[in-house]
């Protein structure tokens, strides 16, 4: 993994994304990249943007997967231990359609977390519903949502 990360900084790959189930274990790819991080790009950390995904399993317990305001936040505080990291740039929610959170609960949740992303992506909605999540988040929080749908 430290070798395609050099080969990928040194070639202009400033994007690096990762989920918090990604790797044989559940977070282990955000562990190893924390660790490559830390001791390799610590000081290009302006330069890089980096992104992470919740929504499947995690861990185990009721709270463990989905969209919950709970598991969404929790999953993020936990991306970010393991990353070695105070933010990141992207936070996506990536799941299967039954598992859709609430709007309330993805504004809630965001609106805590704010302080620690810079975008929130939602990777599963359809374009009618971001318009109405938009519509709620933006007049009780102050802040618009973004899809950006690519298949």
């Amino acid at each position: 993994m430290k070798k395609l990360c050099f080969t990928s900084f040194d070639h202009g790959i400033t994007h690096f994304d990762l989920a918090n189930n990604y790797g044989p274990e559940p977070g282990s790819a955000e562990k190893h990249f924390g660790l490559i991080l830390k001791e390799h790009f610590f000081a290009y950390r302006d330069e890089l943007l980096i992104s992470t995904k919740a929504g499947y399993d995690i861990w185990k317990g009721p709270y463990g997967n989905w969209g919950s305001r709970k598991y969404l936040i929790a999953s993020l505080d936990q991306s970010l231990q393991r990353l070695g990291l105070e933010y990141v740039d992207i936070s996506s929610f990536h799941a299967e359609k039954k598992s859709l959170p609430s709007y309330l609960s993805i504004g809630r949740a965001f609106f805590v977390c704010s302080c620690i992303i810079n975008v929130q992506d939602l990777q599963i909605y359809t374009p009618f519903q971001i318009i109405d999540l938009n519509r709620s988040t933006k007049e009780t929080f102050g802040m618009r949502v973004i899809e950006q749908t690519f298949n």
